[in-house]
């Protein structure tokens, strides 16, 4: 079965304290850090993959549309195929409980990355990123679990 990943932006492609006003959005707190400045190693990171799928799980969907939020994904905006953000009855739900709903609701085989550790029952499809975004350390665990679902 296809591997889904749902994606999430703040925390993961970039430090978690974003900040949306008139100038549009920047990042509060870390110095010489931009947005979606980790992108870069999630591309790498699915490059050997290319049937993996993406669903976007970030609150930009309701911030900028899903077809802006999309296109912040350079390449890999051609892999997106929907958003957990776009169903009112799961904007209801924490973070884990919308995906995993989304999931099944589609008959989906995931893996998620985000820094939002809420209502998660299935922490060994979830990659826990730190507030500063994703690293190294998180692009292995990734990949780890990439390869134990991707089966």
């Amino acid at each position: 079965m296809k591997l889904t990943l749902f994606l999430d932006f703040d925390g993961v492609l970039h430090p978690e304290n974003c900040v949306r006003d008139k100038g549009g959005v920047r990042i509060e707190g870390y110095p010489g850090r931009s947005l979606f400045d980790r992108l870069p190693l999630l591309v790498e990171a699915l490059r050997p993959h290319p049937e993996i799928q993406i669903v976007l799980s970030t609150t930009w969907v309701k911030m900028v549309g899903f077809n802006k939020a999309k296109l912040r994904l350079g390449e890999l905006s051609e892999r997106v195929i929907g958003t957990t953000q776009q169903e009112d009855r799961l904007g209801r739900l924490q973070r884990g409980s919308q995906v995993e709903v989304f999931a099944k609701d589609n008959k989906l085989n995931w893996v998620a990355l985000d820094d939002d550790d809420s209502g998660w029952r299935e922490w060994d499809r979830l990659v826990l990123c730190p507030p500063d975004g994703l690293n190294q350390e998180k692009v292995a665990e990734l990949v780890e679990k990439i390869e134990r679902w991707e089966k």
